[in-house]
């Protein structure tokens, strides 16, 4: 009976050694928790104790805070994000509506010539549609940092597409002087795909070229069960080009505030392109810069 006794005790003082332990344990978790919630650290809980249900409880919380912390880190680059768009598209609408206003301000003047005032109203209705282009591409870069935003798609003749998207730009290229390569396969090849928004890709590819580069060609070609669209320049050779940041929004090669476009172009390209399962690269051989887009057939 006194060994039993003696045993219960034992037991006793083993479990409310064990019990102090514990609590030990969960004071100084509440301890960390604390520590990491009040301050800007790195440090996740840890526990010298072997308790199977402690090390799983340890392992969940500090999973948690991980990912409240990466949560953290979207925001605030999103915020960054907002904040940078803001400040570059300030100035790219700055710049026409500081035209606007003078050119308005001629056109008041009484003493205006009909050559001078159809001139000035030439040149608004251009500043005008510089200011939609720029609002559009901001509309459109907007939908595609929706993650609810989703593209209608359907099987569409990329073959049409592509010569449509190339002969918009003929004004473009007759005012240059210049005359592209264009190579688009006689076969009528067929993707799942959006009309709009693949002809918004390949004009902005175009532009990009017809901006930065001459010697413009332009190729469609069928390849392993690919349609590839491929659209290459000769690079300015004082340009700079960062092949790693081709498709970043705001990115000019040239550093010059004066570069025309917002640098909104090759980004909703890139965006429109992977909501349609395509994908799209760019690449520097030579002295020739080459856009090159995918689409499964």
């Amino acid at each position: 009976m006194e060994i039993a006794v003696i045993v219960l005790l034992i037991l006793l003082i083993l479990v409310l050694i064990l019990h102090i332990s514990f609590r030990r344990q969960v004071g100084g978790l509440v301890r960390q928790l604390r520590f990491i919630k009040e301050n800007e650290t790195r440090m996740r809980l840890t526990s010298s104790n072997d308790y199977k249900e402690l090390k799983q409880l340890i392992e969940e919380i500090n999973s948690l805070v991980e990912s409240i912390e990466a949560k953290k880190s979207s925001l605030c680059e999103k915020e960054n994000q907002i904040s940078e768009t803001i400040t570059s598209l300030s100035h790219d609408i700055r710049t026409p509506l500081t035209s606007l206003d003078g050119y308005f301000q001629l056109l008041s003047k009484e003493d205006i010539s009909n050559d001078d005032k159809n001139r000035y109203i030439a040149i608004i209705k251009n500043r005008i549609d510089a200011l939609n282009n720029i609002l559009d591409e901001l509309f459109t870069f907007a939908k595609l940092n929706d993650e609810g935003f989703t593209l209608e798609t359907e099987k569409v003749n990329l073959t049409e597409i592509a010569t449509v998207a190339a002969f918009s730009f003929y004004d473009d290229f007759a005012k240059r002087g210049t005359e592209p390569i264009i190579e688009i396969s006689d076969k009528q090849i067929y993707i799942n795909g959006n009309t709009e928004a693949i002809m918004r890709v390949f004009q902005n590819i175009t532009k990009n070229a017809l901006t930065h580069g001459t010697d413009i060609k332009i190729t469609l070609t069928e390849s392993e069960g690919k349609a590839i669209y491929t659209c290459e320049n000769k690079a300015d050779k004082n340009t700079e080009i960062d092949i790693s940041r081709i498709f970043d929004r705001f990115y000019k090669a040239d550093k010059s505030r004066n570069a025309k476009g917002t640098g909104l172009g090759l980004s909703i390209a890139k965006g429109l392109c992977e909501r349609m399962k395509g994908k799209i690269y760019a690449k520097t051989e030579n002295g020739i810069f080459s856009i090159t887009v995918e689409f499964t057939i």
